[in-house]
């Protein structure tokens, strides 16, 4: 065995080699003659290939060190692919053809294919560090995306992210997936920050009512800020938006579409802190809301003067009145 003229296998039928094997398993152990016999150089070539792939290896440990090599390989392999965008899985057929043998015809088979083993593991290994590198930017702009689905240059984006993705082109060169997040930081970036002005606007014109009203012009300081405190009423603190990553830390926090709402609800955050700010000057007050009415001439103007003017007349006799 240790002079390569035979092999054995164990009782499970796995091979063994002369370092290994076991003098008191003898009898259950299996021996063929090998018609193969790999000379000194042909180890050392053999060896070289395990060092290239990353499976050290001494003298006469070829043969039982062949399993390991196999299954480094195949692990290579299953880095080098995946889902899409990233490129199909890599065909396996040097392997399948290494597991075919045995023995010394495995440890030849090595041989034979050194170059192509060799080549294929270290493409395997840049192609697996180029999707490591890669796949990250394609999980942004996907993420992004999701926050586009109202914008107009939406489709546009999503039918060259597609494209991407059904052609399996996360490699390619030059990188198509960079460029596609730019575009869609920049649309939604543009649409953030539009929501964002559309916020401070709405809220220093609310700010600037509250600050003109007779009542809360009454407050002291310490009263005022507490209402302000109390109704949530502290200017905006506009997100950094530089990055893609801070863009989507900021979306997923308050979408474009709740950014809208909150803008909504403005007035009427303002109108309950000047509320409570007349409740607090004067207990007995009565909010009365105005009645709702769409008038279309002078006519229904007076009637609904009218109504009004009953209506206060009505809430006078029990307290101050707070439109």
């Amino acid at each position: 065995m240790a002079a390569g003229h035979i092999r054995a296998t164990d009782a499970a039928s796995k091979a063994v080699d002369a370092k290994s094997l076991d003098r008191n398993k003898l009898t259950q152990a299996s021996f063929r003659q090998e018609s193969i016999t790999i000379s000194p150089p042909q180890f050392i070539k053999i060896r070289q290939l395990f060092g290239a792939v990353g499976v050290p290896c001494q003298p006469k440990d070829e043969l039982a060190k062949a399993p390991l090599l196999i299954a480094k390989l195949r692990e290579l392999a299953s880095k080098a692919g995946g889902m899409a965008p990233a490129p199909e899985l890599p065909k396996l057929t040097a392997i399948d053809a290494l597991e075919a043998q045995s023995g010394n015809a495995q440890l030849l088979e090595l041989f034979n294919r050194y170059d192509e083993l060799t080549a294929i593991a270290k493409q395997w290994v840049k192609t697996a560090d180029d999707i490591k590198k890669r796949h990250p930017v394609w999980s942004e702009l996907i993420n992004l995306l999701e926050h586009a689905k109202e914008l107009g240059p939406y489709a546009e984006l999503k039918a060259d992210a597609d494209a991407v993705r059904d052609n399996r082109t996360l490699l390619a060169d030059p990188d198509p997936v960079r460029p596609l997040l730019d575009r869609a930081s920049d649309v939604l970036r543009l649409a953030l920050n539009a929501k964002l002005q559309g916020f401070q606007n709405t809220f220093a014109h609310q700010q600037a009512q509250l600050a003109a009203d007779f009542d809360w012009g009454k407050l002291s300081t310490a009263q005022s800020g507490q209402l302000t405190a109390a109704h949530h009423l502290e200017p905006l603190k506009a997100p950094d938006l530089s990055t893609p990553a801070q863009l989507q830390d900021a979306l997923d926090d308050c979408t474009l579409q709740h950014w809208t709402a909150k803008t909504q609800a403005l007035p009427a955050k303002f109108e309950s802190a000047r509320h409570a700010a007349v409740t607090l000057l004067k207990p007995n007050v009565v909010h009365v809301p105005l009645p709702k009415r769409t008038l279309n001439n002078e006519a229904e103007l007076k009637v609904w003067l009218n109504e009004l003017e009953q209506l206060l007349a009505e809430k006078l006799k029990i307290g101050p009145v707070a439109l």
